[in-house]
């Protein structure tokens, strides 16, 4: 269906979220993803809903990364867009899930879980969340402000561009990292969303640490395939 364009803002250099009026309702569940597709290409593209469910508009956040999203970064609001969704299960997030959460995150694999914090949020629900965040510099962090906002535990690390005075985490996501911020690590219901090497890392640590399998809600994005998440 189309879906019009009413605001578009940075999030960091190279990430815009967008905000989208569909012509129908489009009903989802945090975690979950649309197909979305521009008129200057015959291909579509899944990004992950950004935003909490049960407003108007969605919202999705975009890293420019090759011809299809810098194509939509040129977009300005009014333009139309065609869109089909929701998709996907795998980190799905709603009231049903009353365990303590760990989100694990890699660049723009943050999305699905600013949906889930969002509605956390926003419906008061009592989970206790951890969320580790894994980035190549500070400027890369998308929704860094919003994030310091929310209760939840927030631990950022920097894998490449550490600037003098950081006060976060240095290096990739491991294992002595997790157990300094969490006790208990194999009653949580661990989420994690990412590059494949860090998704495949993390599988090797969740087994390290005894988590059980059937609390990982896991999912990877690779680029350039036509259903692998972007955002």
């Amino acid at each position: 269906m189309k879906a019009k364009i009413i605001d578009i803002w940075d999030e960091t250099h190279d990430v815009k979220t967008f905000r989208l009026i569909p012509e129908e309702s489009m009903p989802f569940i945090p975690g979950q993803y649309l197909l979305l597709r521009i008129p200057e290409m015959p291909e579509t593209r899944p990004f992950t809903f950004s935003n909490a469910p049960s407003e108007r508009y969605i919202e999705v956040t975009v890293k420019r990364i090759h011809e299809f999203t810098t194509i939509l970064h040129a977009k300005k609001p009014g333009d139309e867009v065609d869109i089909e969704g929701p998709f996907g299960e795998k980190l799905n997030f709603n009231e049903s899930v009353v365990e303590d959460i760990v989100f694990i995150a890699g660049g723009s694999g943050i999305t699905p879980f600013m949906s889930a914090i969002r509605y956390w949020k926003k419906r008061g629900l009592r989970n206790r969340i951890w969320l580790f965040y894994s980035n190549r510099s500070e400027l890369d962090i998308i929704f860094k402000k919003e994030l310091a906002s929310f209760n939840v535990v927030i631990v950022h690390t920097l894998t490449e561009d550490v600037p003098s005075g950081w006060k976060g985490e240095k290096g990739r996501i491991n294992e002595e990292m997790i157990v300094r911020y969490l006790d208990e690590p194999r009653h949580k219901l661990w989420f994690v969303c990412g590059p494949p090497p860090m998704v495949e890392a993390m599988r090797k640590i969740l087994q390290t640490i005894g988590v059980p399998e059937q609390n990982w809600r896991i999912e990877d994005w690779q680029l350039p395939g036509k259903h692998d998440k972007e955002g």
